[in-house]
């Protein structure tokens, strides 16, 4: 058994309550910081969530983005497809077509035309006259053989011989010194057409064949 003495007993109680004080200071430091530093720590939590959520949403965006512009060329391909294969079909006139040309025309019936198409070897500018020849004929308009330029012509069964011309699109041809008498009828004609999605003008040069008749000169669709 230790033998204390007095005064190194009250050196030692001291010594003691000074660790003890020492102590309790320590623990209260450290609650104090572990509850300062806590809230740090939960700041910078929320600091890293909030980027998180931030950088989350910014992905969904770009993510959304991507989707809306995918579609949007998704959608101009599908577009451009429809026009090319629009582009490629030949022209016709469906039966209600015809029967609108045919209605805005019969004001200018007993009007002469001859047609003229091209170029050879084409036959898309010939179905294109064949639905157009119904639709005149509707209008009682007068289908004569091909008085234009050129010595070349072409028949089709059931319809006067045809000339064979180089133009592209429709062109509804009068001679300027007829223009007046035929003027009217050429461009209700083209106006007509063209309301049907058929590109088609009204013309009159001095090259124009002076005759009687308005020359319909049908070439190839651009």
């Amino acid at each position: 058994m230790w033998e204390i003495t007095s005064p190194l007993a009250d050196r030692l109680f001291t010594i003691f309550n000074v660790v003890l004080i020492l102590g309790a200071a320590m623990v209260l430091i450290g609650t104090i910081g572990a509850i300062v530093l806590s809230g740090v720590r939960e700041q910078f939590s929320n600091a890293r969530i909030s980027e998180n959520e931030t950088k989350t949403a910014q992905a969904i965006a770009e993510s959304d983005n991507a989707k809306k512009g995918a579609a949007e060329a998704n959608a101009r391909a599908l577009e451009a497809r429809l026009a090319l294969e629009n582009f490629k079909a030949p022209r016709t006139l469906r039966p209600d077509q015809q029967a609108k040309i045919a209605e805005k025309l019969k004001p200018f019936a007993g009007t002469i035309y001859d047609a003229g198409i091209g170029p050879m070897g084409d036959p898309e500018p010939l179905y294109m006259l064949r639905s157009l020849h119904v639709a005149l004929s509707s209008a009682n308009w007068k289908h004569v053989a091909w008085t234009g330029s050129g010595d070349m012509t072409y028949t089709e069964p059931d319809m006067p011989s045809m000339g064979v011309t180089m133009v592209t699109n429709v062109i509804v041809d009068v001679h300027p010194d007829r223009w007046k008498e035929l003027g009217p009828a050429a461009e209700a004609l083209a106006a007509a057409l063209s309301a049907e999605g058929i590109d088609a003008i009204a013309d009159s040069k001095p090259t124009s064949i002076n005759s009687n008749a308005i020359h319909i000169r049908i070439g190839r669709k651009l």
